[in-house]
């Protein structure tokens, strides 16, 4: 309050943003409100301050006011959708999840606002939304077709491809996303391991994947893999 009356709302906007980091919600909630009723704007600390409401917004549970707070932020396009994603996951509103994540990577081009950088920041957060096999099969539908600029790099959205279809059993799928994985030169000892059991439950030669994985890690071999094949009464 003290930067507020000295006539430095940045001040004030910053010991908010410090306030929320140490869980004072009602210190930053009073710094904002303070700011709010000021009536000063500037295009300097205006994003800021929005983002700040967005995040007193969601610890106070009101998911909606988060949302109103990011879309007139100015970054709806790209960082505040981000956030939004990530509040909505977090808050267990799924369908929003599920519409933002898919309407971000619809958008996603190399050279746009929605990058490698950021697709790989949604879809580190996309397992987040499977609670039962109907939204994997809906997470797995997502990510097979997006995001479709052949620029980006398809390294992240092939392993969560591989992941999901390992545990919905989809064995084909698996595999071929694996495959996919290796032709871009990449070794992943994870993903030949799914591979290797998908091969196998697919009654195809594995022997070139044994001597693979017995060269990196012999120990794949004869320890079962961490991630389980989901069944219909997994939930």
């Amino acid at each position: 309050a003290r930067a507020f009356r000295s006539g430095n709302p940045v001040a004030t906007l910053r010991a908010a943003q410090r306030a929320l980091d140490r869980d004072d919600i009602a210190g930053a909630q009073r710094m904002l409100q303070q700011l709010l009723e000021s009536g000063q704007r500037s295009p300097e600390w205006v994003l800021d301050f929005a983002y700040a409401q967005a995040e007193l917004a969601y610890r106070l549970g009101d998911l909606e006011s988060a949302r109103r707070a990011l879309e007139v932020s100015g970054s709806w396009e790209h960082e505040g959708s981000l956030r939004w994603l990530e509040y909505a996951i977090a808050g267990g509103d799924h369908e929003a999840g599920f519409v933002t994540l898919e309407r971000l990577l619809d958008s996603a081009q190399l050279s746009g606002p929605i990058g490698n950088a950021e697709v790989e920041r949604i879809y580190s957060r996309a397992f987040e939304l499977v609670t039962d096999r109907t939204s994997a099969e809906r997470l797995l539908g997502v990510a097979q077709r997006l995001p479709s600029d052949p620029e980006l790099s398809p390294l992240v959205r092939l392993k969560l491809v591989a992941l999901l279809a390992y545990q919905l059993q989809r064995w084909n799928d698996a595999a071929r996303a694996c495959d996919d994985v290796r032709q871009l030169g990449i070794l992943d000892l994870e993903l030949l391991q799914i591979e290797w059991l998908a091969r196998r439950e697919l009654g195809e030669s594995v022997d070139a994947l044994e001597r693979e994985l017995r060269r990196l890690d012999p120990a794949t071999l004869r320890e079962p893999i961490e991630i389980k094949p989901l069944s219909s009464s997994a939930f």
